[in-house]
């Protein structure tokens, strides 16, 4: 359901149902921690509702930075008992290595480029979302050398 997949324009042209609107609430982007992921609301909202929605998009990216984050503190912390792992900035560069190189890691990535050329996003969140994006690629570059 991103922006910029083909099946958006097949799906706006559809009628949307009568009484198929649930209010969907954008969440607070950066949140002020990434432990507490945002909920989806209940019931969701039509998928009409949901085709390339800027709230939905938070969402998902706020959850995927969560879990980026928390696979690699417990990855971090599994590396750093094993026994001659090294010092922890070593066992975390390659872990973070690891990591963002993953799906988890390169479709957080697509989902901060999709939130930065979304046309309703507000300045200050694409100014953090494009900053987070160039966060990721200078961490990846620092890892891999």
């Amino acid at each position: 359901m991103l922006p910029s997949s083909p099946l958006v324009p097949l799906l706006q042209s559809q009628p949307i149902p009568s009484g198929a609107y649930t209010p969907f609430p954008s969440p607070i982007y950066p949140p002020a921690s990434f432990a507490v992921l945002p909920t989806l609301p209940k019931p969701l909202p039509h998928i009409l509702h949901l085709v390339a929605s800027l709230p939905l998009l938070l969402n998902l990216l706020i959850r995927s930075q969560g879990l980026v984050q928390q696979e690699i503190d417990v990855k971090v912390k599994a590396g750093r008992q094993r026994l001659g792992a090294g010092p922890e900035h070593e066992v975390r560069r390659n872990t973070e290595a690891e990591v963002l190189t993953s799906d988890l890691g390169l479709g957080m990535v697509e989902l901060l480029k999709e939130v930065a050329a979304h046309p309703a996003v507000d300045d200050a969140v694409r100014r953090d979302v494009e900053v987070r994006e160039f966060g990721f690629w200078r961490k990846l570059v620092a890892a891999i050398k």
